[in-house]
């Protein structure tokens, strides 16, 4: 079973840097004034321009995480629940082919995210997620298992897709009552339970993808959540994909920032098991 450990030096160094390169990649400190919010604005535009940058220029591929920061009212409602978390949402991306439409019917290519996403199981198309980036101000970053075979990467994806083509549907009722349990900070156990919530559906890709835990960096663990994906990053079970780290919005710290103030939070608890060693090149 996976466990979070203590944060390995060498990790910590790279949260550190991450931290530097992203905010050189935000180009501003967060604005003071009319012109700095103007500045801000220019610059967005300019990060986010109103065409679709392909997740490739960030140094994404198929079968990466995509860790999400969102919103809207559901985005806040997790984050209250998972008050240490930076994001709210996983997903996989993946890039649909025309034999890939063809077999799944579907009208369009390119690449899309594989995402458990109310009402149901589906794909969302890249453009709609740039949309969010662009208009909505989310943020995301793309992360990657290190030293992933690229077979199994080729399995992730296929099962991404499976989930996708039976479209499960959410049960609305455990959805509501998880909520009124994290809001109200009820010890209450309830019954309902749905299979795949989103953190979940990734690493329910990645278990079966690699025959079991060895390439899941989220292990056996019972209900992962986006919280979880980010103890993962710092245990050094997932890489954070060079140059993913979208704009930050001012006021908001970036994720590599979080990261290091997260660890630095965690490093105050009670020592833990040290870290599973990453395996090695297939």
């Amino acid at each position: 079973m996976q466990t979070d450990s203590a944060i390995p030096s060498a990790v910590r160094l790279g949260v550190t840097a991450a931290a530097h390169s992203c905010a050189a990649f935000s180009g501003a400190s967060p604005p003071t004034g009319a012109a700095d919010t103007a500045t801000a604005a220019d610059a967005r535009a300019a990060a986010f321009p109103r065409a679709p940058i392909p997740p490739t220029a960030y140094g994404a591929r198929p079968s990466d995480i995509v860790h999400v920061r969102g919103t809207g009212l559901a985005a806040r409602a997790i984050r209250h629940c998972l008050p240490l978390a930076w994001g709210n949402h996983d997903a996989t991306l993946i890039y649909i082919t025309p034999q890939i439409a063809a077999g799944m019917r579907l009208r369009w290519t390119g690449w899309a995210v594989a995402e458990a996403e109310p009402p149901r199981f589906r794909l969302t198309r890249w453009p709609a997620y740039w949309r969010g980036l662009r208009k909505h101000r989310w943020q995301l970053v793309f992360l990657r298992v290190p030293h992933l075979p690229a077979a199994i990467a080729g399995r992730v994806e296929e099962h991404a897709l499976a989930m996708a083509a039976c479209r499960p549907r959410y049960d609305r009722l455990a959805i509501l009552g998880h909520f009124f349990a994290c809001i109200t900070r009820a010890n209450l156990r309830w019954g309902r339970q749905w299979q795949w919530y989103c953190t979940e559906a990734v690493a329910e890709q990645y278990y079966i993808a690699g025959h079991g835990a060895r390439w899941c960096p989220w292990g056996i663990t019972s209900m992962p959540t986006p919280f979880t994906t980010e103890r993962r990053v710092l245990s050094g079970s997932l890489e954070i994909i060079g140059g993913s780290a979208m704009l930050p919005d001012p006021g908001i710290a970036s994720f590599a920032e979080h990261l290091a103030a997260l660890a630095d939070r965690l490093d105050h608890r009670a020592p833990s098991p040290g870290p599973i060693p990453a395996p090695a090149p297939a």
